[in-house]
C-alpha cells in the first residue's frame, strides 16, 4: 500500500506541479521522485504496522479532503498585498492552513517562474 501511495504522490506531482519555463520541470520531478522514495522508505522502516494502517486509512484521506476543500476554505476577502512592501498581517483559519499544508504535501501548487516577471494567478 505504501508503494501505491508513493506512486500516486508522484503522479499527482507530475500532473499538478508545472512551470511556464520550458524544460524546468524535469529536474524538479527527479527531485520530487527522490523525496517521495525517501518518504516511502521512512514509512516502511520507522512506522509500526498500526501506524502505517492509520496513515493510509485515516490520515491521507483526511488530508485529501482538506486539499479538495481549499477553494471553500480560503478567506472570502482574500489577502492584503502591497507592492510597496508595507507590512501587514492576516489571521488565517486553522482549517484553511491545514488545507494549504495538505495541498503542499500532495504537490498541488504550480512552480513559480524565475525567468519571467509576470505573476501567476494564485490558487488561493
Amino acid at each position: 500500500m505504501i508503494d501505491q501511495l508513493c506512486d500516486l504522490l508522484l503522479r499527482l506531482h507530475c500532473l499538478c506541479s508545472f512551470s511556464s519555463d520550458a524544460g524546468a520541470d524535469l529536474p524538479r520531478r527527479e527531485e520530487a521522485a527522490r523525496a517521495i522514495e525517501v518518504f516511502g522508505a521512512a514509512v516502511r522502516a520507522q512506522f509500526a504496522a498500526a501506524e502505517r494502517e492509520r496513515l493510509l486509512s485515516r490520515t491521507v484521506p483526511c488530508m485529501a479532503r482538506y486539499a479538495l476543500s481549499l477553494r471553500e476554505l480560503r478567506p472570502c476577502a482574500g489577502f492584503r498585498f502591497s507592492l510597496r512592501g508595507i507590512p501587514s498581517s492576516d489571521v488565517l483559519d486553522r482549517r484553511f492552513v491545514a488545507s494549504l499544508v495538505a495541498c503542499a504535501f500532495f504537490s498541488l501548487f504550480p512552480y513559480r517562474c524565475r525567468k519571467k516577471a509576470d505573476i501567476l494567478r494564485c490558487i488561493v
